[in-house]
């Protein structure tokens, strides 16, 4: 009876054992050589750090306002201010999403991704102006 308590003592050490020093890992922050400390949450690699609610408000609002000033400008083509009236409306929403008092992280990840296809878009754009 006695080395049935020790053998199921043993397997019940040996399951939490790699538990216990994962959560010991994600506390202090994973340790990978070559590339120092990292934090306790590392992202995936080749993907960027999500900008701060503020820093994407400030480049949606920009955008708005670039938009806007392309669309009045008279410089583009009609399809080109078709392909403004489409983004407008976009940017407007992002916009308007980041404005709530709380947006959650998956919703600032959304926000990041959208705005970078809209810029790439207005990049394109304000090619054509000049």
């Amino acid at each position: 009876m006695r080395k049935h308590i020790l053998v199921g003592a043993w397997i019940l050490s040996l399951l939490l054992l790699p538990a216990l020093t994962t959560l010991a890992q994600i506390q202090r922050g994973v340790q990978v050589p070559g590339t120092g400390s990292m934090p306790s949450m590392p992202s995936a690699p080749g993907v960027p750090a999500v900008p701060s609610k503020d820093a994407l408000l400030q480049q949606a609002t920009g955008m708005v306002s670039d938009l806007n000033a392309l669309k009045s400008s008279g410089k583009l083509a009609p399809p080109q201010v078709q392909q403004v009236d489409g983004l407008l409306p976009k940017a407007t929403a992002v916009t308007s999403g980041l404005q709530q008092p709380q947006v959650p992280s998956s919703k600032l990840v959304e926000y990041a991704t959208q705005l970078k296809d809209l810029q790439q878009q207005l990049t394109a754009l304000k090619s054509l102006v000049k």
